[in-house]
Order: structure tokens, then sequence, then C-alpha cells
């Protein structure tokens, strides 16, 4: 049994299950082999797998200044919280094959909020025709209104909301909405005062990932630090359910925003870029392309322990 390549040169996570093949019994009756189950990947910012944990790897922001930026809510409705003058990223506009979007932020929740009543959002983007009147509808390309209400359990805590992302009424697809969309706004729905925003996120797809920067501001700092292997057979894991160990970080390309390459494969034959992690089923590195090379952990997966090697020159 050998290890699968962990994640691709564009930083999406690879499926392949990890050193176990075929359909394994699980705990309540049936088989599966299905992410949450059995052998799924994780993600996360320390070594203990807490500080960010994720099993969805987080897709780049499609709106820009989103890392520091806040936003506190006021009596007035449909206060702007956001200008596209702040947020908007032209980009948005290229985009193409996109079938879901979703829109996430974190929302601080004073004390004395009133249980029961939405958190008060909405996202709108809109065409040219709408510069300077941002409430009007017949212009909109994409719009979102989160529809979260309020629990006992919220008060005086910072919570993270997402809401997906619906195409104005004029458009067929995302495609022609987002090639039409000339702004992005974020604004209050009504006069609650004291909620904190921050942590836009606007992204594709329709799971919400955790916060990024937009391709333009991203850093390798930004993506996690860790990869987390499972091979327990139960639902809805935790970190401490899996293994982490350090994920190689190289390089991220400029026009598009994704790491290269990032966790490469068994692959013996294929030249391994320094930074880059492999995995093997033996004790030593020899087989790779040249260079130095560290051990940086092991995993026992079924009955075989895959090393895991990193390149430091």
């Amino acid at each position: 049994l050998q290890a699968s390549a962990f994640q691709n040169f564009d930083g999406t996570a690879d499926a392949t299950n990890i050193g176990v093949s075929g359909v394994l019994p699980i705990a309540n009756g049936g088989t599966s082999t299905s992410d949450g189950v059995i052998n799924t990947i994780a993600y996360s910012n320390s070594a203990d797998g807490t500080d960010g944990f994720t099993t969805v790897y987080p897709n780049l922001n499609l709106l820009k200044n989103t890392r520091a930026l806040t936003a506190t809510s006021n009596t007035t409705w449909w206060n702007t919280l956001f200008s596209s003058s702040q947020i908007y990223d032209s980009t948005i506009k290229t985009k193409t094959g996109v079938s879901a979007m979703n829109f996430s932020f974190v929302a601080y929740v004073p004390l004395n909020a009133e249980v029961g009543h939405e958190i008060p959002i909405q996202l709108k983007g809109q065409s040219s025709q709408a510069y300077g009147n941002i409430g009007t509808d017949d212009y909109n390309t994409i719009i979102s209104q989160a529809n979260y209400i309020t629990k006992q359990s919220d008060l005086g805590k910072t919570i993270r909301i997402s809401a997906p992302i619906q195409i104005g009424s004029k458009y067929k697809t995302f495609d022609t909405a987002l090639a039409d969309t000339d702004s992005v706004t974020v604004r209050q729905v009504s006069g609650i005062s004291g909620l904190v925003y921050s942590k836009l996120k606007l992204e594709i797809g329709s799971t919400a990932t955790p916060h990024m920067p937009s391709a333009s501001e991203v850093t390798v700092a930004d993506y996690p630090k860790y990869v987390g292997f499972s091979n327990i057979i139960k639902p809805n894991k935790k970190s401490s359910d899996y293994k982490w160990l350090p994920m190689g970080l190289v390089s991220i390309d400029s026009t598009t925003g994704s790491l290269k390459p990032a966790v490469i494969g068994i692959d013996c034959a294929q030249a391994h870029p320094v930074g880059s992690v492999v995995s093997n089923n033996s004790s030593s590195s020899s087989g790779y392309s040249t260079g130095k090379w560290e051990n940086i952990g092991s995993a026992v997966i079924g009955s075989t322990t895959i090393y895991y090697w990193l390149r430091t020159a």
C-alpha cells in the first residue's frame, strides 16, 4: 500500500484514498469510503490541528482588503457597512465555469442583541448602471442575505456565518452575472446597532471555506501550515482524529494565487523542487530526485508505515 498525492498543483485537495483500498465497514452498519468517514484529509495552521481546522482546503477571496477591515452596525436602516471602493476586485469579472458561490463573514454579537432576530447583513453585486444607487434591485447581478437567527448562546460571542449567493433575475448563469458585476457592496438590512463585522469572504463553490485574502494579496503565510491524515472509521472527525505533518509550501503563482507545487505524491520519477514533500514506504529517501532530504515524520496507515520527506536543498 502506498500513499497517494495529497494536494494538486492548483492548491486543491486530491480526493484519492490514502493507504487503504477497497470498501471498509462503518460502525453503524454498511460500508463507506466517503469523506468524513475514512481516509480523510484536513488542514490546519498549527501542529496539533486546532488552529484553523478545516476539512476543505480554503479558496481564495473574490473580495479585496478583507484581512483587517471591520465595520460596526448602527441604527440606520440600509447603512453601508463596506463600500464597493473598499472591497470590490475587478478580477471577479473574469471568473468562468462557476456553478455556485458563497458569502461568509465573522460577526461579534453584543450582549444586548435581541435573541430571535436575524443577523441583518446583505451583499449586493450590481452592474455599472447602478452606480450611486445600490438600493436599485433592477441592476442586481449577485446577491446574498444572511438568514441566521441570533441564539442566546451567541450573545457576547464572535461567530462565523455563511450564506449562498443568488443570481440576479436578469441572468441565467453565474458566469454572465459575474462578467457584468461592476460593484460589490455590503450593507445592514435593519437598524440593529453594535454588531461588528469582519473577515468578509466571497468565494466560488457552495461550501464556505476558511477566510483567505484575494489572489493579489495572499502570501505563503496565509495558507494552512499542516496537513492531517485520518484512517479512523468515524463520522464528524475532530482535529484530534488526524495525524498532523508539515505541509511543504514553495511559492505562489502570481497569476492564479495558487500554491505551486505544494505536497507532491510518490512518483519517484518526478523532479521534486526544494520545499516539496513526498512519501514512500521505505525509511530511506533513495529513489527520489537529487537534493538534500529531511525525514519529517511517519504514519502507520493500515499495516504500512508511510515516511514523509521534505526536500531542503
